[in-house]
C-alpha cells in the first residue's frame, strides 16, 4: 500500500497542476466543461493521495517513537532490576560479614573465658601447694626472715609513697606561685591602666573647665560649645553630665 501511494504521488507531482487548452472554440465548449471537471478531479485525487502519504509518514514516526519509547522503558527496567540485584548481593554479602564476625567474636570471648578459668584454677592449685609446703617447712627464723622482709617492703612503700607526696606538693605550689604572679601582673595593669583613664578624664574636665562661658547667644541657637551643668556623673565614655543647650539651666532641651 505504501509503494502505492509513492507511485501516485509520483505521478500527480509530475502532471503539475491543470492547464486550460490555449484556444477554445465556441463548438467546443462543452469539451472544455467535461476537462474542467476532470481537473478537479484529478487535483481532489492528487490531494487526498497527499494526504494519505503525509497520515502514513506519521503513522510511521508514531510507530517509531513509541518503540523507542518502550525500548528505553525496557532499558531503564532492566538497569533498576540491575541494581535492584546488585544492592541485594550487598546487603547479603553485609549480613554475612556480619554473622562471621559476630561468630569469631563469640569464640573469641569462649576462648578467652576458658583460659582465664584454666588459669585461676592453675594459680589457685600452685598457691594452695605452695601455702601447704611453707606450712610444713617453715620455722620460726623463715618467719622472722619473712617478717623482716615484708616490714622493708612496706618502708619503701612508704618512703616512696611520700616522694611522689613531695613532688606532687612542690609541683603544686609552682603551679599556685605561678598563677599568683600572673594575677598580679594583671591587677598591677588593670590599675595601671585605672590611673592612665583617670588621668585623661582629669585632664579632659580641666580642659573643658578652663573654657570661657558664651556671653551672648541669639534665640534658642547655642554660639558656643555646650556648658556643663553636672561634671560630677563623669564615665568612662568620655560624657561629662547632662549638657544645656539653651543657656536657661535646662538639661532637656535641645536646640530647634
Amino acid at each position: 500500500m505504501g509503494t502505492f501511494l509513492k507511485q501516485v504521488s509520483i505521478l500527480a507531482k509530475s502532471m503539475g497542476p491543470p492547464q486550460p487548452p490555449p484556444n477554445i472554440s465556441a463548438a467546443a465548449l462543452h469539451v472544455s466543461g467535461s476537462v474542467e471537471e476532470a481537473a478537479t478531479v484529478l487535483n481532489s485525487f492528487k490531494k487526498k493521495t497527499l494526504d494519505a502519504i503525509k497520515l502514513n509518514d506519521l503513522k510511521i514516526e508514531k510507530q517509531k517513537m513509541e518503540k523507542r519509547i518502550r525500548d528505553e522503558q525496557r532499558q531503564k527496567r532492566l538497569l533498576e532490576y540491575e541494581n535492584s540485584r546488585l544492592d541485594e548481593k550487598r546487603k547479603m554479602e553485609k549480613d554475612l560479614r556480619r554473622t562471621r564476625h559476630k561468630e569469631e567474636r563469640e569464640k573469641a570471648n569462649y576462648r578467652y573465658k576458658k583460659d582465664k578459668e584454666r588459669r585461676h584454677n592453675k594459680e589457685e592449685k600452685r598457691e594452695s601447694y605452695r601455702r601447704k609446703k611453707n606450712k610444713e617447712r617453715k620455722t620460726r627464723k623463715e618467719e622472722e626472715e619473712e617478717e623482716t622482709y615484708r616490714r622493708k617492703r612496706d618502708e619503701e612503700r612508704k618512703t616512696r609513697k611520700e616522694e611522689e607526696e613531695k613532688e606532687r606538693n612542690r609541683r603544686n605550689r609552682h603551679k599556685e606561685r605561678k598563677t599568683r604572679k600572673e594575677e598580679e601582673e594583671k591587677e598591677r595593669y588593670r590599675r595601671k591602666r585605672g590611673e592612665e583613664r583617670r588621668q585623661a578624664e582629669q585632664d579632659k574636665r580641666t580642659e573643658r573647665g578652663s573654657r570661657t562661658p558664651p556671653t551672648s547667644q541669639q534665640e534658642g541657637t547655642p554660639k558656643t560649645p555646650p556648658r556643663i551643668i553636672d561634671s560630677e556623673n563623669n564615665d568612662h565614655t568620655g560624657f561629662e553630665g547632662p549638657i544645656d543647650y539653651t543657656g536657661r539651666g535646662s538639661s532637656c532641651d535641645f536646640p530647634n
